[in-house]
């Protein structure tokens, strides 16, 4: 049970008794978590990087297209296909951008992008990242194979 579950039901009906409240907030968690796995199922929820390799100039020629690069990232992030992104430092020679969902996301991104277009990246590829670890890992692993 999480404390927000409980606070939420403590708000919203405050004449549960404690007892009655833990059982609600069990029963809403547990709907959550079935509709999230359901959503959520093993070949669906995957997570995948973009990954960009940039010209040498590349801090130079951006600034013509960073309005068009970063609508198209924010768009992505509002389907809930871009989870998050952006250019590696010192050296700022390519980015990583980590999508979840499906491969064919980053791919389209990819595709539209003007950092691409216009040959500011030499280079991209997707590749599936299996991750394990943390609130939102697509296959989370425990200590022990639990």
């Amino acid at each position: 049970m999480s404390i927000i579950g409980f606070a939420v039901l403590r708000v919203e009906r405050p004449g549960l008794r404690d007892e009655a409240l833990l059982d609600q907030s069990r029963k809403i968690e547990d709907h959550v978590a079935q509709a999230y796995a359901g959503r959520c199922g093993r070949e669906e929820y995957m997570h995948y990087l973009l990954m960009y390799e940039f010209v040498d100039d590349y801090l130079e020629r951006r600034g013509a297209f960073r309005d068009e690069h970063l609508g198209l990232a924010w768009e992505a992030h509002a389907r809930g296909e871009l989870v998050l992104g952006g250019a590696l430092a010192d050296p700022v020679d390519g980015a990583i951008l980590l999508f979840q969902g499906e491969a064919a996301a980053a791919e389209r991104f990819a595709a539209a992008d003007p950092y691409v277009r216009h040959g500011l990246v030499t280079r991209w590829r997707v590749r599936p990242w299996t991750t394990v670890v943390g609130t939102d890992a697509a296959s989370p692993v425990r200590p022990g194979g639990g």
